[in-house]
């Protein structure tokens, strides 16, 4: 009892000595964005209060040099913790940041670093190991760092028109490597994690479904090597089903999303099994084109 007692009074007190070192160690404006994330971010089992989450996204509305700082001010507590809760409600801000902050909070988290890196939060080796439980959240800390990640570069891709069915089927694969003790109810922290990932979720469903559309409008014109490329791609979407299923129940209703995935399946596994007797390519003049010869195939000829 009396050890249950002593872990909230040492995190409150480690949050006091954090808001007072940020008061006295930084100018007035910047302090200000301090105190705010760490509020947000306070040791315990509950997520963080409302109106904490909208006053840091508020942050982005005000400067750059705000937002800066804001992303600055959170990277810092992320890093600096060992206690998985922090970390989660760190990431947590950084995903409400993502998906719903202001453009100059979004652009100053895409920079950050400076130097770019595809592993950026390096959390690949956190570990808190004060109890059971502890131990447990800080896999979650570890998946939803490298979920982020994904889902950042992706965003990257995005914004440059650059994103690829392959893309989105990565960041599918990344929700699925969540830990398997996601179906325990009654977790806080999990559960509003979950609740921001099923709206990635849910528009990551959408961008592929656009793609899978453009895929079967040009079917035909698919050589045999990007049809593999595209059937693997289904495949291990496939191979993501169940536990997808499993993990947003009640959620999103999907039917129609996997009849697509599966349909387009089909109709690249059809194609790559058709015999080819003869396989012309509609070329320009004078283009090489390959013809059957022998029962061999050749190429060279040229076309006038």
């Amino acid at each position: 009892m009396g050890r249950r007692q002593r872990k909230p009074l040492a995190g409150i007190l480690k949050d006091k000595a954090s808001l007072l070192k940020a008061i006295l160690s930084f100018r007035r404006a910047t302090s200000s964005v301090h105190t705010t994330v760490i509020k947000a971010t306070a040791h315990g089992q509950s997520p963080a209060p409302d109106h904490y989450i909208s006053a840091v996204l508020t942050i982005g509305e005000e400067s750059r040099q705000s937002a800066r700082a804001c992303i600055s001010a959170i990277m810092d507590r992320l890093h600096s913790t060992r206690d998985a809760r922090v970390a989660l409600k760190c990431l947590t801000l950084l995903h409400y940041i993502f998906s719903k902050g202001s453009s100059i909070l979004k652009e100053q988290l895409s920079v950050y670093p400076s130097a770019g890196g595809r592993n950026f939060l390096n959390l690949s080796k956190f570990r808190d190991g004060r109890d059971a439980e502890s131990w447990n959240l800080s896999s979650w800390v570890r998946w939803y760092a490298g979920f982020l990640e994904t889902n950042l570069s992706v965003s990257r891709l995005f914004e440059k028109d650059l994103v690829e069915i392959e893309e989105f089927v990565k960041l599918v694969e990344e929700i699925c490597n969540c830990p398997d003790d996601v179906f325990i109810n009654g977790r806080n922290l999990v559960n509003e994690i979950m609740n921001l990932v099923v709206e990635d979720y849910g528009f990551t469903q959408r961008q592929i479904l656009v793609r899978i559309c453009k895929c079967r409008e040009r079917i035909d014109e698919m050589d045999s090597g990007e049809a593999r490329e595209i059937f693997g791609y289904l495949k291990r979407m496939e191979e993501c089903k169940e536990k997808l299923i499993k993990m947003f129940v009640n959620r999103k209703r999907n039917d129609e999303f996997w009849e697509k995935v599966k349909e387009l399946k089909m109709e690249v596994e059809k194609m790559m099994a058709a015999p080819a007797d003869v396989k012309r390519i509609l070329a320009p003049p004078y283009a090489l084109v390959a013809l059957p010869y022998r029962n061999e195939w050749r190429s060279g000829v040229a076309v006038n």
